[in-house]
């Protein structure tokens, strides 16, 4: 969790920098600064180990766990507690729920998506079949944050990512080389490359 709070202390606020100065319109603008900021910490020596992350990851003997997209979507989910009614159903913002009628008069666990509520899981120690709304009202929970139009502001501040991007790139284009078609020319009158 560490790891998730200077993500959130470093990279989240320089993003924003350049997300209000429109310099990061899209999902995938982001992710190419994103790898650019990991690629610059996972190559930077930690004050504590003495170590680069990366290289730490890479000597680690514990294998690594990937988990399924089913799985990390359950790590999102939010919950309540719910009494299901006489009628077997439960409700939530609204929206009518139909359960398992084993569960009448019982309280179960509610898991879902806040940002679609159409289908909730139902749980009672042991998860039952997931519920999906008879009536739905409301299609993303209320307590959700609303959409706010930032304004476009001309933000004096740190253009680290951008920065950063750029010397990563000019790093890779010294290393890789240019091509000399001068040079290509010469060797191939030579005779030193093949036709």
């Amino acid at each position: 969790m560490k790891s998730f709070r200077y993500v959130d202390s470093i990279f989240t606020d320089e993003a924003h920098l350049l997300i209000n100065q429109g310099k990061i319109t899209t999902l995938e603008q982001l992710n190419i600064y994103f790898h650019s900021w990991m690629e610059s910490y996972n190559n930077r020596v930690h004050r504590t180990t003495k170590q680069t992350p990366k290289h730490r990851f890479e000597a680690s003997s514990e294998s690594i766990r990937h988990m399924t997209a089913e799985e990390l979507q359950t790590l999102f989910l939010w919950g309540e507690e719910r009494s299901v009614r006489k009628t077997s159903v439960v409700e939530i913002e609204g929206n009518v729920y139909d359960v398992d009628t084993s569960l009448k008069g019982k309280k179960i666990q509610v898991r879902y998506n806040p940002f679609d509520l159409s289908m909730i899981q139902i749980w009672n120690d042991v998860r039952y079949e997931d519920a999906r709304s008879a009536e739905l009202r409301s299609q993303k929970h209320s307590k959700l944050p609303a959409d706010q139009e930032e304004a476009q502001t001309t933000a004096i501040g740190s253009n680290y990512l951008e920065r950063l991007k750029a010397e990563q790139e000019a790093k890779k284009r010294k290393e890789l080389g240019t091509t000399s078609f001068a040079k290509l020319k010469e060797k191939k009158k030579r005779g030193d490359l093949p036709c």
